[in-house]
């Protein structure tokens, strides 16, 4: 596999301390010890679930549309993290107001973005590197809670899945000018911040 390019690295640099700072919040820190109780696992799918919600809708006709002819095919979170929560025992209410939870997190600050933010694909680049992270939380779940399967967190895993290579060779053809890659940038940082701040809000 060859290097990342100039731009992907440059992207990984510029966003190193924010994802850092999703990373050390409690939640994750006790996630990764296996030392994270059930009502906490709850909690968090429950907290992701409402995040890629709003995202997701937000952007739907992108991730439907031109995101798809742009090379890459976005698989929602959503069907994974209610399945996870069934098998958790947590049956979902469909006349239950799923939105409060949306709107506090959309509510993070954020920082204002070029016309670019039209395509988000910095936020992607967070979404899709949490997604190959998540199979390492998967194992530290699994020894935790091995009677569940954690498709959220396991939703890389599988033969004949795109890889995160594939999705750095969508992303590079939008990272090709400096304007481009701030923008990029901005996205990706307003998305660590949306992920650090509904990591806070779950009591380890």
């Amino acid at each position: 596999m060859k290097s990342p390019s100039f731009s992907l690295r440059f992207l990984r640099r510029a966003t190193r301390s924010n994802h850092a700072g999703a990373e050390s919040t409690l939640v994750m820190r006790a996630l990764l010890d296996e030392r994270l109780g059930l009502q906490a696992y709850i909690a968090l799918l429950q907290g992701y679930h409402a995040l890629y919600t709003m995202w997701e809708t937000q952007h739907s006709a992108w991730l439907s549309g031109d995101l798809i002819v742009s090379g890459w095919s976005y698989r929602s979170r959503i069907p994974s993290i209610e399945s996870d929560l069934i098998e958790l025992g947590v049956p979902l209410d469909p006349k239950k107001d799923h939105g409060t939870e949306s709107k506090r997190v959309a509510n993070t600050r954020s920082t204002p973005m070029p016309h670019i933010a039209l395509t988000p694909w910095g936020a992607l680049y967070v979404i899709e590197g949490s997604a190959l992270g998540g199979q390492i939380i998967a194992r530290h779940l699994s020894a935790e809670f091995p009677c569940h399967p954690h498709g959220f967190f396991n939703l890389c895993h599988g033969k004949g899945l795109p890889t995160w290579r594939n999705f750095q060779c969508a992303i590079e053809d939008h990272l090709l000018d400096a304007s481009s890659r701030r923008a990029i940038t901005l996205q990706a940082r307003n998305m660590f911040g949306l992920f650090q701040k509904m990591l806070e809000g779950i009591a380890a």
